[in-house]
């Protein structure tokens, strides 16, 4: 067994194993992994080295249980040991002017902060073999909303846990969230539902008008009456269905992370750029969002080529 066994790396602070390849600075004897001292280019404590400076692990364990502080990451809002240089979770540098949390001691804990309210960090518990830790790499800087509602799911047993962005933004928040198979089918249910009022729009005769998108343009009312009452099947459909993804959008979430992390994690545990990978395997997507929104609008442009523009007197 090496000496450094159970002992944590002064730069990633992940516990060494028989198997890591340990390297210790020559100036201080801190250990690292060669993998981390090789990405940082320098020792991990190399602001604290002065003639009298010598790394201890039993210094730095007693550090760790008793007056260790932690900082807020400025990018993801993770809560990362001060003595380390970068975030765990996203690795970003820590800068001086980061957030210090009101005692709070140890390693690893990954929680998101709201405002000044650290009364929880969740970093003993677990689900389905999946850390909070993991979990809260995952879910980024949403981490401290998502953890406490999958917690609440988890120990009450049930699926309903509400979120407003789900409720307003419908497919568009699944596809950020990366959810893409549940966004495709509220989207094609979407377009679906659409159908009936957009006929109104392309079969004739056009015999009323009504302004469409900034166009003036004509539709055909006998159709729309004939339509009417399936066009309103469809909109209060519509809005069950936004009910619905405000009540169940945590619970998809919660399956889907677990789902992405065990896949993800089989073989890395040992990795020290691990839940670096996870966190921007979980990050939102914002580019298929605009995508998205690109799309809709070339495909208007294009549909409003068919309609019968009415020009305005």
């Amino acid at each position: 067994m090496s000496k450094y066994t159970g002992i944590p790396c002064s730069r990633c602070g992940h516990t060494f194993t028989d198997q890591d390849d340990v390297v210790v600075c020559p100036e201080c004897g801190a250990p690292h992994h060669r993998s981390c001292f090789r990405e940082l280019g320098h020792c991990a404590l190399q602001e604290q080295h002065a003639p009298d400076f010598s790394w201890s692990y039993h210094s730095a364990q007693s550090e760790s249980e008793g007056t260790s502080q932690t900082v807020i990451c400025s990018r993801c809002g993770a809560a990362t040991p001060a003595e380390l240089p970068n975030c765990q979770m996203c690795g970003s540098p820590l800068s001086s002017d980061a957030q210090e949390p009101p005692s709070l001691s140890g390693q690893g804990q990954y929680a998101r902060h709201s405002a000044s309210n650290f009364e929880t960090y969740f970093d003993d518990w677990e689900y389905d073999g999946v850390t909070a830790r993991e979990f809260s790499a995952y879910t980024g800087t949403g981490s401290y909303y998502f953890l406490s509602q999958f917690k609440r799911l988890v120990h009450s047993r049930q699926n309903i846990s509400w979120n407003w962005c789900a409720f307003f933004f419908g497919f568009l928040y699944f596809f950020y969230r990366k959810m893409y198979r549940l966004g495709a089918v509220l989207l094609a249910f979407y377009i679906a539902s659409s159908l009936p009022t957009m006929l109104c729009f392309f079969i004739g005769p056009f015999d009323q008008q009504m302004v469409f998108y900034g166009m003036q343009v004509s539709y055909n009312a006998q159709l729309l009456d004939q339509l009417a009452m399936l066009g309103n099947i469809m909109g209060f459909a519509q809005w069950a269905l936004m009910i619905l993804c405000g009540l169940f959008a945590n619970k998809f979430y919660l399956q889907t992370a677990l789902r992405t992390i065990t896949q993800f994690r089989q073989g890395r545990q040992n990795d020290p750029q691990y839940y670096t990978d996870l966190y921007l395997l979980g990050r939102p997507n914002p580019l298929i969002i605009a995508l998205l929104f690109a799309a809709f609008f070339i495909t208007t442009g294009f549909l409003g080529t068919f309609m019968q523009i009415v020009p305005v007197a």
